[in-house]
């Protein structure tokens, strides 16, 4: 990854929407993804395969049929975390719009991975551990801390898809403890710029425990820019 902007004034923003129209960091279009098919062919798709929980699975963004009970390393596709990322909300869209869009996974995980490189000065192993560290939640979506903790079953099920999506994207599982106190300090800089104080007085629990922020700039990206922003910074670490 290139220096060739800095952090102050928030010019990163205005480096991504440079970005977003270049064709080089966007994922390119296969030969044959877009064909027609007859009447007959469509319904043959269509029918039933075999399946321990026929009715537990979805369809991704590149056509993956995913069953998360039975979710594999083989099930991965970049393409998915990539357009999926971008297009989850954070905090459960309960977070305010900024020029109209919702804050997603996609940015957060853009943020983290350009303060472990840029300030950090992190290798670029970490880098793409940083901008992968909540990759599986293109595949089970941003399920809330307190929902984790009051329902440890979710984890048994979390966990594997977790573990598969890391080793396809060959990054290591679980994150480190310098990655784990980045994301817990960037919620303060999350807060700050989107959320309102609790009407009750409830502290966060980064309030009580008296943690600062990064001081990235929360910008609420769009998709698109968000998306090739998360293939730019990929391009560089790729072969870490």
């Amino acid at each position: 990854m290139g220096t060739e902007f800095s952090w102050q004034g928030g010019e990163i923003a205005d480096h991504v929407a440079a970005r977003v129209d270049m064709k080089e960091y966007l994922p390119p279009k296969r030969p044959g993804e877009i064909t027609f098919v007859s009447s007959d062919e469509l319904h043959q798709a269509r029918a039933p395969r075999p399946s321990p929980h026929t009715d537990e699975w979805y369809q991704t963004y590149s056509g993956q049929r995913i069953d998360l009970l039975n979710f594999k390393a083989t099930d991965v596709r970049l393409e998915d975390v990539m357009h999926g990322l971008p297009g989850l909300a954070r905090f459960g869209a309960h977070a305010r719009r900024l020029g109209g869009n919702i804050y997603t996974v996609g940015e957060h995980s853009c943020l983290i991975a350009w303060y472990t490189e840029h300030m950090l000065r992190r290798p670029k192993a970490d880098v793409k551990l940083a901008l992968f560290h909540d990759a599986a939640e293109a595949y089970t979506g941003d399920i809330k801390r307190p929902v984790k903790n009051k329902f440890p079953e979710l984890r048994t099920i979390l966990r594997p898809v977790e573990d598969a999506t890391a080793d396809a994207l060959g990054v290591q599982r679980g994150k480190p403890d310098w990655l784990r106190e980045l994301d817990e300090r960037i919620i303060v800089d999350e807060k700050d710029a989107l959320m309102r104080h609790p009407v009750d007085g409830t502290l966060w629990s980064h309030e009580r425990a008296g943690l600062k922020g990064l001081g990235v700039p929360i910008r609420c990206l769009a998709p698109d820019a968000v998306e090739a922003w998360m293939w730019s910074i990929y391009q560089e670490v790729k072969d870490a």
